[in-house]
Parts: structure tokens; C-alpha cells; sequence
């Protein structure tokens, strides 16, 4: 941007500098003719004020064009982050989603843990009562002698 505005003051200052130099060329008076009718007037001095009038509207048609871009880059950079919020919080409620699914598992997977770990404490209970019993039986025969013959 600044090296195309040294270009465009370069180009301006040569043409202030030529017309200085030429300035008497520049004031000539030359008849003019506007189709209905003629006129004297300096050429040099109506080509310069119509270059002058094309740098103004060029000018203002830049600071245009650029305010409009800078009023657009303002506006994507609102609604990007505005996206970006979104998309946050939507990621934050997937992941708070994410994670009551898997406390449910976790405590559905806790409580089948609790019923299998009780129905092995049970069967171990009535294991070891059968072994009791068993053992008890068998000292009871040892005690009482051995069996009679059939």
C-alpha cells in the first residue's frame, strides 16, 4: 500500500513540476471550441483542473472502497467469533452430554458389579457351609468307629 502511494505522489509531483516549468505554456490562451460555440481559455490550465478534479474523485472512491472493506472485515471478524462461541459452546455441551452418558454407565456397570460380587459372596457362604457340613460328617464317622460290614 505505502510503495503505490509514493507512485501516485511521484506521478503528482511530476506533473506539478512540468506544469511549473511550462508554466507560460500552461497559461497560453487557445481558442477552444465546445461544439455551439468558441472560447479562449488556457488549455494547460483546464487539463490540470481536470486532472485535479480526477484525483479528488479517485481519491475519495479509494477511501471509499476501503472503508467499505474495513467495515466488512470488522463484520466477518464479529461473526467468526460469534461462530467460534457457538461452536464452543456446543462442544462444551456434547462433552457435558458425553459425560453424564458415561457417569450412567459407570454406575449401571457399578451396580451389575455389586450384584455379581454379592451373588459370589453368597455362593462362597453356601460353599463353605456345604464344606462345613461335609467335614462335620466325616469327623462324625471318624469318631464313631468304623461301619459295620454290609
Amino acid at each position: 500500500m505505502r510503495i503505490r502511494m509514493l507512485a501516485v505522489l511521484l506521478v503528482l509531483l511530476a506533473v506539478a513540476g512540468f506544469a511549473a516549468i511550462n508554466w507560460p505554456a500552461f497559461t497560453a490562451p487557445t481558442k477552444l471550441s465546445l461544439l455551439v460555440a468558441a472560447v479562449e481559455f488556457p488549455l494547460g490550465l483546464l487539463m490540470l483542473a481536470a486532472l485535479a478534479v480526477l484525483v479528488v474523485v479517485m481519491g475519495l472512491w479509494l477511501a471509499a472502497v476501503q472503508a467499505a472493506a474495513q467495515v466488512a472485515a470488522r463484520r466477518h471478524v464479529r461473526q467468526t467469533q460469534e461462530l467460534r462461541e457457538v461452536a464452543e459452546r456446543a462442544e462444551a455441551s456434547r462433552l457435558a452430554g458425553l459425560r453424564a452418558a458415561l457417569d450412567e454407565q459407570f454406575g449401571q456397570l457399578s451396580a451389575r458389579l455389586a450384584r455379581v460380587e454379592e451373588a459370589h459372596h453368597a455362593e462362597l457362604r453356601d460353599a463353605v457351609n456345604s464344606l462345613a457340613a461335609m467335614i462335620g460328617e466325616l469327623d462324625d464317622r471318624l469318631h464313631r468307629g468304623p461301619l459295620p460290614p454290609h
